[in-house]
């Protein structure tokens, strides 16, 4: 191989890595939201809605990404 193909290899094998680190990144941060987003929500509701709306039934709710 020459020279110019070694490199270009060496930059699509880093280019590589990094979307699967990125993936992986991607993956965590969706499994931390899916267990902290009910408590944001919850949280969100207790400190943005009013105590009426509240007791009416007013809430936010977190829904997982589809």
């Amino acid at each position: 191989m020459t020279e110019g193909t070694d490199r270009v290899d060496a930059f699509l094998d880093f280019l590589d890595e990094a979307a699967q680190d990125a993936r992986g990144r991607e993956a965590a941060c969706l499994a931390w939201l899916n267990e902290a987003g009910p408590q944001v929500a919850a949280e969100l509701t207790q400190e943005l809605i009013p105590a009426d709306l509240r007791a009416a039934g007013v809430r936010f709710d977190w829904a997982a990404r589809r």
